[in-house]
This record gives C-alpha cells, structure tokens and sequence, in this order.
C-alpha cells in the first residue's frame, strides 16, 4: 500500500478512533494494576480528597508524619475535543499561505500606467507550488478528519481499510509527486533544484523517523543479530516444493493484505505513526435549563512496553514507589502532547511561510523580508498556543499539578552543616515537611508537606518545578496570547501598507481565539484555587 510521506500530525489521535471500544475494555493506568495487593487511600476517597489525616512513617527514626494532600474540585469546562479544532487548522493552513503569497506577489496596481491590473501578481506564481503546499499542510486535519467520521466502521471491518486504503493513498500520492514534479524549475541552477526538492522531502521524512523512534529500534536490533545460513536439501521431493509455494504465497497474500489494511494512526501497533495518546470526550452530562454544563474527557495514553491503552488517572497513593510510578508515567505523557504541539506548530509554519519563499519567482522580486519572518513568526505562536488548548486542557494540567503535590520536592542543604536527625532517604517512605535525608547526592531537606520524590533527581525537580502550582502554566500561555494581539495593535503605529494590514487582520481573528481560551482558563483556575487557599507559586 502506497505510505503517506507527510502525517506528521496524524499520529496525534487526540479524537475518539475507539470510543465505542475503549469503554468496554477500560484499562486504568498501570500504577493500580501492580499494587493492587496494597490497599491504598484514594479507594476510600473522592476526588476531591477532603480529608486531613496523616501517614503515619515507617522510619525508625521518628520522622514526623506526612499529611494526606488536600485537592480542589475542579469545575467542568467546554471540552476541546472533536472536529473543530481540525477544521480551525485548515482554516488557519489556508489564511497563513494566502497572507503570505499577498506579501509576496502584492503589486502596485494603483499607479497610472501600470503593467498590473490586480493587487496580486497571478502570473508570476506558480500554481504548482501553491498546491503542493496547501495539500500537504492540510493532510494531517483531513485524514483526522476522515478517521473521525469512520472511524467504526473502520475499526470493526479491516476489508473495508483493505479496500479503501489504496484508491484512498494512492490518489493522495498521485496528486503529491504531480504537484511536486510540475513545479516550475527553469532559471534555477541543478544544484538548487536538488537543494529545493530535497526541502520537500526533508519534514516527512523527518516525521518518519521522528515520531517511528521505537519501530527504528526495534528493527536495527533485529537486524544486529545475524542467523547461521541453513542448508539447502539437494533431495527434496517434488510435492514439498509445491506444498511450500502454497504455503509461501498464502503468508505473502496475508502480509499484503494486513500492510494495506494498516493505516497510519489506527492503532498503538501501526507501522507508521502509531497512536501515542488519546483523548475520548463523553456526552455532557447535567444541565442548567436547556444547556449541558458537565463535559467528561478521559485521557489515555499508550503503555510503553505493552503497547496496551491505558487511563491516565491521579490516585492518592500512600506508596512512594506508586508515586513515582505515576508521575514516571504523567511525564511521559506529557513530552508526548508538548512534541506533537511543538512539531505541529513547525510543521504549519514550514509549509505556509517558509517553502514559500524558497520557490519565489521571478527571482528579482523585491519584498520585506522582515516581515515575511514576522508572519512566520506569528503563525507559529498561533499554531502553538492552538494545539496546546487542544491537546493539553485545563484539566489534563489539573492531572499534573495533583501528582506533583503528592510527589514533592528537596532542597539542598550544605554538605558541612550534618544535622543529628538526619537519615539516610528510604525509597519506600513519604517524608513530611522539614524532615532531612542523607544520600549519595548530599543532604537534602524536604520542603512539603508529603513529599516522595527522589532526593537530586532532575526529573523530579523539573516536573515538581511546572506543575506545583496550578498557575504557572497557565498564566504563561495567557501572557503570550495576550502579547500577539497587543504587539499587533502597537504595530499600528508605523505599519501602514494595505497588505500588512490585511494579513494583521487575518492572522489577528486567531490570536483573539487564543486569547480568549487562553484567559478564560486562566480566570477560572485563578478563582478556584484562590477561593480555595491551595497554594498557587511554588516554594523557593
């Protein structure tokens, strides 16, 4: 089956494929399925954890009792999955590769006895380009698109992937090497030529090896061990010659059969761009009148090994070795989404800004570079701040932040102040606020309330440092999408070229969006937790 070379972005099943699946085999995370044998606090507890007990220590020692963290009710908000977000992408591929070509190909149509009649130089571009572009940029959101829509029938009938996949991939790589092949290369030199079709490779491939890391190693690692050569039978009869062409073309027949039936992003197990994560939305439950106010998004992620489904879901665990676990897992999770925001946004911006202008023609066209890289540079923070409300939602955040209270955090002391109630740091132990360990990193002091992270470990710190405070992040990105539209009406002052301004004014409906999801999250975080005296920075 002809393979995609440009997905980048359909490994990213941020919308339900297996809904209907996934609810009748409910896998929860790993972290409840390994130490089931120890009955833990959060069976007994709701989310929200209202309680005040403590636990009591296990260290001879007498260190002082760690307290059962406390977590506010976060309040239900618009979900972010489903089709909108993919349609808001081929909306913003499409008004990103337009605002660029107008600062391009822009003319001065207006000045008597001008060779052009339209504002826009048609003639100097080249279609083939303009198409190989926008088809590309939007293959991602279009095959999401697609799966979305059939993604039952699909999932249940393989004949039907069978069927469908080669006129389906065909006709998309058709279109892709025609559009490609019939750019217009006269006037450039065979080295540049080579330069620019290796530049249209460059990003698939580079998604293919990216986001296909554990099938590359698992192939080299295949490919290392060497088989002794086995040796060939000069007396084999006639009748196992024929049995075993049987036999060879009937696994060839099924090998083929499953290869077209294996679209990209179908399952943890696809040959290219396997499912990495999910978010499943649930039909709004409650209401205010006539208005649903209750949206119910599970997250899944994929367990490394097994490549099984699993519900990422925060426990109160007592067990530091689970907390661990789980924030272990959380992290990964994480690096995942905030890859695939990252490589989306370079991936909208390379198509829609960046090829271009590699492929200007006629050569000597004169344009404002600097402000070609300053849409570039804005389409980049919108695709990003984008994706990021999408993939990574309040309450995924909301997720984090609870496992980082339960994980905790050290500070380290000075090596030559050793403090008479120090011991070493027990791996199987929550320590509480104040309580001071000795380990091969040096003498640390706890600075939580319960604390189960490991003393000096970089990963620890980092995730703890992010997701402590409810806040951080959130504040963040709410800054950045404030800054776009006040940096586009500051640039007001001196821009004044009717196509600058028509590209201002496009680019600037998104970046109202972004800013408004982004501010409303923010607020409603910043009420919650402030109502609720949970602490919001992180300790020093």
């Amino acid at each position: 089956m002809p393979m995609l070379f440009d997905i980048a972005c359909v490994c990213k099943p941020y919308f339900h494929l297996y809904s209907d699946r996934i609810s009748s085999k409910l896998v929860v995370m790993p972290i409840g399925r390994r130490f089931t044998a120890r009955p833990t606090t959060s069976q007994s507890l709701s989310n929200t954890c209202q309680n005040t007990a403590t636990v009591k220590s296990n260290d001879s020692t007498g260190q002082s009792s760690a307290s059962v963290i406390r977590h506010v009710l976060l309040p239900s908000l618009p979900s972010s999955a489903g089709l909108f977000p993919l349609l808001l992408h081929c909306a913003l591929v499409i008004l990103s590769v337009l605002v660029q070509y107008l600062n391009l190909y822009k003319t001065v149509w207006w000045i008597p006895d001008s060779p052009f009649n339209y504002a826009i130089d048609f003639e100097a571009i080249d279609y083939n380009v303009m198409a190989h572009i926008i088809l590309m940029g939007l293959t991602p959101s279009l095959y999401r698109i697609f799966i979305s829509l059939y993604s039952g029938p699909l999932a249940a009938y393989p004949v039907l992937r069978f069927l469908g996949g080669i006129p389906l991939f065909g006709t998309w790589f058709f279109l892709a090497v025609y559009t490609a092949l019939g750019i217009d290369t006269m006037g450039y030199t065979w080295l540049y030529c080579a330069y620019l079709y290796a530049l249209l490779l460059y990003l698939p491939v580079l998604a293919c090896l990216l986001y296909n890391t554990d099938r590359l190693k698992h192939l080299c690692l295949r490919m290392s061990f060497t088989h002794p050569k086995r040796s060939r039978r000069s007396g084999a009869p006639s009748v196992n010659i024929f049995h075993g062409f049987l036999t060879k073309l009937r696994q060839i027949t099924s090998k083929l059969f499953w290869a077209c039936a294996d679209w990209p992003g179908m399952t943890p197990n696809s040959a290219l761009f396997p499912i990495r994560y999910m978010t499943v939305l649930n039909e709004p439950t409650g209401s205010i009148g006539n208005s649903p106010v209750i949206y119910c998004s599970h997250h899944y992620g994929i367990e490394p090994g097994s490549k099984s489904t699993v519900l990422l879901r925060h426990q109160c665990l007592n067990s530091a070795e689970q907390v661990r676990e789980e924030v272990a897992l959380f992290r990964g999770d994480f690096n995942i989404r905030l890859m695939d925001v990252l490589f989306n946004a370079s991936y909208t911006v390379y198509y829609s800004c960046f090829l271009p202008v590699l492929f200007l023609k006629p050569s000597g066209l004169v344009y404002d570079g600097p402000w070609c890289i300053q849409h570039g540079l804005v389409t980049w923070l919108v695709t990003f701040l984008l994706f990021w409300y999408f993939h990574l939602p309040a309450d995924y955040l909301d997720m984090l932040h609870r496992s980082a209270l339960h994980l905790g955090c050290w500070i380290p002391e000075n090596s030559d102040t050793v403090s008479a109630q120090s011991s070493a740091w027990s791996p199987a132990q929550i320590y509480a606020s104040g309580a001071t360990v000795k380990h091969v990193r040096g003498q640390f002091q706890s600075v939580e309330p319960s604390n189960a992270a490991e003393p000096g470990n970089i990963q620890h710190v980092r995730f703890h440092s992010w997701f402590y405070s409810p806040l951080r992040i959130p504040s963040l990105l709410m800054y950045v999408s404030l800054a776009l539209p006040l940096g586009q009406l500051i640039s007001l002052k001196w821009v004044f070229e009717w196509y600058k301004l028509i590209g201002m004014v496009a680019m600037g409906m998104f970046a109202l969006y972004n800013h408004y999801v982004h501010i409303r999250t923010y607020a409603v975080l910043r009420a919650v937790y402030t109502k609720d005296g949970q602490p919001t920075d992180a300790p020093s």
